[in-house]
């Protein structure tokens, strides 16, 4: 249904998740409305401990009017747009001093969580996880189930209240 394939992996140290989204409409949702990878060490289905990376983006409309070509989304200018913003990531449900709001790239708890694009404007989000950073002793892992959540689109706001927000609310 997302139109995505992922896959996982992991070394004796840490636990990777990659997923690529080929889809346009799908990196769109993903790079407006954010990501979830759930990852439960008791192969349930319970969100127990996640990245949500990237965060809700909101671009003020005058930023809209800047990614555009002949009045159509531009993607490139989108892409770069984002990968320019995008430094922050939300943990949950990991071990203590590893969860909160942390900058993707100056974080000390080894979690690592980056979006790219490939050479066919694949979309590609790769995340590590150290194993030191969960609830868990590794001895006893039989499954982990992975989860992930793409949000929806915010809806657009009417073109009244777009108009009165742009003018400071002076009409």
């Amino acid at each position: 249904e997302a139109m995505l394939v992922y896959s996982a992996a992991n070394d004796s140290a840490n636990f990777y998740i990659c997923v690529k989204i080929k889809d346009e409409v799908q990196q769109m949702r993903v790079m407006r409305s954010g990501m979830d990878i759930w990852i439960n060490v008791n192969g349930k289905k319970k969100k127990e401990t996640g990245i949500r990376f990237p965060l809700s983006q909101t671009l003020p409309p005058s930023e809209h009017r800047n990614l555009t070509t002949n009045g159509r989304p531009d993607p490139k200018k989108m892409r770069m747009m984002f990968l320019l913003q995008v430094k922050e990531m939300e943990l949950q449900g990991f071990r203590e001093g590893c969860n909160g709001s942390v900058n993707n790239k100056t974080n000390k708890t080894g979690i690592v969580a980056v979006i790219s694009w490939d050479s066919l404007n694949t979309m590609v989000y790769e995340a590590r996880i150290p194993f030191r950073t969960l609830n868990a002793d590794l001895s006893t892992i039989d499954h982990v189930s992975i989860g992930m959540i793409m949000k929806a689109l915010p809806k657009p706001k009417p073109q009244d209240e777009q108009s009165h927000q742009e003018n400071g609310g002076i009409m």
